[in-house]
């Protein structure tokens, strides 16, 4: 939730803290998410609720190469930078773009006419930041005609219903709405809130009920997962993992669609860890336009 104006930051005392990626990236999945949810409820307490959203926003940046940020509710910015996942509170600078916004809101409520006050009532219910990082998440008016146009929530409770746009990207990728009736015809998100569904679901699954796909994801519509593949059904990305939102795999890639990572692989096979045993992931003769070097320390001075 966003912090009102006038009133004091809960966390703002927080020192900071860091994680050591070294050790964290031996950890099995289930423990990362573990260990990211620990340190969220430690930094928030009893100030925020910490969704799997938060926990899945830390954890991408641990999937990453290179060095990114980003910013949870109350200004927490969880920064990666080489081996340290660092969380400190850093006060965000509001961009020139929210600042024109509330000047014209101001305009308007000086006017106060009964036209512009229904306008005023139509443009707030717009661009609607849901869960505080200064981002808008529904209701995207994307050519500024006055008319939700991405990610629109049809019945108020704060989830996309129409035009579910992707890593927000801006651009209606699921429950496509194309003949205009207001209801979701094509590329339909499902309900896996729950380890049934979870198991059962084989595309676009909604894993944590905000309304947006979060495995198996079917970014053009021919009904096969291109990324974020769940193998194993447990609500994490295992395969063609896109980091960045471009679309494309960054790590754990499947390029011979054998449910088996063959490029830039960062978690090892659950048979290989801690056994001593070298192997070779891919062609090594193969050409690459970047070189990528992953080390795993597993146990002591020994290094896979």
């Amino acid at each position: 939730m966003a912090r009102k104006k006038g009133v004091i930051n809960p966390i703002a005392t927080y020192p900071g803290s860091t994680i050591d990626l070294a050790k964290f990236n031996l950890e099995t999945e289930k423990r990362q998410y573990e260990i990211i949810e620990a340190k969220l409820k430690e930094i928030y307490e009893d100030n925020l609720e910490v969704t799997k959203k938060h926990v899945m926003k830390v954890l991408s940046l641990t999937y990453n190469p290179k060095d990114d940020y980003v910013y949870l509710p109350y200004d927490l910015k969880v920064s990666k930078e080489k081996l340290d996942l660092n969380f400190e509170v850093v006060k965000r600078v509001i961009g020139i773009g929210w600042l024109i916004f509330g000047i014209w809101l101001l305009l308007f409520a000086l006017i106060g006419s009964t036209y512009l006050g229904f306008r005023y009532m139509n443009i707030a219910s717009l661009n609607k930041d849901i869960d505080g990082d200064g981002i808008a998440d529904i209701n995207i008016d994307s050519n500024n005609d006055g008319k939700a146009e991405v990610n629109i929530d049809t019945n108020g409770n704060n989830k996309p219903d129409l035009n579910i746009d992707y890593m927000g990207r801006r651009k209606p990728i699921f429950n496509l709405d194309t003949d205009g009736d207001g209801k979701p015809d094509k590329n339909l998100v499902n309900d896996a809130s729950d380890e049934d569904k979870r198991k059962e679901c084989t595309i676009n699954c909604d894993i944590n009920g905000d309304g947006w796909p979060d495995t198996n994801l079917d970014l053009d519509g021919d009904g096969k997962p291109d990324t974020n593949i769940d193998t194993d059904g447990d609500g994490v990305p295992d395969l063609n993992i896109d980091v960045n939102g471009d679309g494309l795999c960054d790590v754990m890639c499947d390029d011979d669609d054998d449910n088996k990572c063959d490029r830039n692989c960062i978690k090892p096979d659950k048979d290989d860890i801690g056994t001593g045993s070298s192997t070779v992931t891919g062609d090594p003769s193969t050409e690459t336009g970047t070189s990528m070097l992953i080390i795993r320390f597993t146990d002591g001075e020994t290094v896979n």
